[in-house]
């Protein structure tokens, strides 16, 4: 395996660093020095779950724009055998679990990850969840244009701020390349839809979408952004997000609350 190669997505340093700090955690929580309730408000936002099994755990992996390099695969792979049990889940917006490890091990997942570029942050709690694409962006005959590169951008660049993982609740981000939306950008917290302006990639913007107890539908909140701005639309609702989401209450926690 080449663990060298370069990821599709770049791990910002930011979390590199809060990778790396993770071990601390858990040597801490180990030692009876940090507490399982305040141990736990640290790990979920790393995307580090209890399971029902008295101490197991799942560590779900973000897979920006649904896209994986095969020696990344094959990394997953390595760590759900050595430390899970050997069955990889993906879910329905492109994360990968890893099921059935303990706490002590957590750690070796995460660095492992890290050497691959891939990393589980943000994989749950209220923060900016994975950054979903087309499954069949780039090569999709219906699409405007490739939207998984400003999906990757999208993700890098609100992966950087550590604000992206102390929100009101899960903000979901999801671009979709044709007016099918087989990615469902019409019920995510923040949606983009691809099409071209003058020959210019960009994109329509809908907002506050949403399934669960109170599903509703994105309403369009701008008709074309440039491309190289929708990382500047993403923070802005973030902010928008971050001051008036209701964090009181979880039942009202979602951007649709807000919008």
């Amino acid at each position: 395996m080449n663990a060298t190669a370069d990821p599709i997505l770049r791990i910002p340093q930011t979390v590199r660093e809060d990778t790396l700090a993770y071990r601390g955690r858990i040597a801490k929580f180990l030692g009876s020095d940090t507490s399982a309730i305040a141990l736990r408000a640290y790990r979920v936002p790393m995307g580090i779950y209890e399971q029902r099994t008295e101490g197991r755990f799942m560590v779900r992996v973000r897979i920006g724009a649904s896209l994986a390099a095969p020696f990344q695969l094959e990394r997953l792979a390595e760590l759900s055998k050595r430390y899970g049990n050997g069955i990889l889940h993906v879910t329905t917006r492109s994360d990968i679990q890893i099921h059935d490890v303990s706490i002590e091990e957590t750690p070796d997942i995460l660095e492992g990850l890290l050497e691959v570029g891939l990393s589980p942050r943000g994989g749950g709690g209220n923060t900016v969840r994975n950054i979903t694409a087309c499954p069949r962006a780039g090569v999709c005959p219906k699409e405007a244009f490739d939207v998984a590169p400003y999906a990757i951008a999208t993700a890098e660049y609100l992966l950087a701020d550590r604000s992206s993982f102390n929100l009101p609740r899960k903000y979901k981000i999801v671009f979709s390349g044709c007016p099918e939306d087989c990615a469902f950008a019409s019920v995510a917290d923040l949606g983009f839809f691809a099409h071209q302006k003058d020959g210019i990639e960009g994109f329509a913007v809908y907002a506050g979408g949403g399934l669960g107890p109170n599903p509703a539908v994105a309403v369009k909140v701008e008709d074309f952004v440039e491309g190289g701005e929708v990382f500047k639309v993403a923070e802005a609702v973030k902010r928008l997000f971050d001051k008036h989401g209701d964090r009181t209450n979880k039942q009202k926690a979602r951007l649709r609350y807000v919008l």
